[in-house]
């Protein structure tokens, strides 16, 4: 969707076969939107890297999430060498001031493979 220096912009497009009972966008698919998001800011800090991987990551869902597209910013709260931890805000399309999770969470360049 969007990234620069220290943030970026992901976007999960609706779709209503992945839709909980009652139309909810469910837990994991905002958890995958957050992890894209936080990947995608990896890139914006740390450089093009093809192993950064999810060290860590906290979700707190704090309205249910529905009717219309996903849009998790991503933002920077540290970085290392190797390293980064951000924030996540969620929000349904048309409604940033309503945020339906709120995330933490690190990623960590693999140097060396195992």
């Amino acid at each position: 969707e969007d990234s620069g220096p220290g943030f970026a912009v992901a976007r999960w497009t609706y779709d209503a076969t992945t839709l909980r009972p009652g139309g909810f966008i469910s837990g994991p698919t905002q958890f995958a939107v957050a992890d894209v998001a936080l990947w995608f800011l990896t890139f914006t800090v740390l450089g093009l890297t093809p192993m950064a991987l999810t060290s860590e990551l906290t979700i707190s869902f704090l309205r249910p999430a529905v009717g219309g597209d996903l849009l998790a910013r991503a933002e920077l709260l540290r970085a290392g060498k190797t390293a980064i931890k951000g924030t996540v805000r969620i929000w349904v399309d048309g409604a940033p001031d309503k945020l339906v999770s709120y995330v933490v969470g690190s990623y960590v360049q693999l140097v060396s493979p195992p």
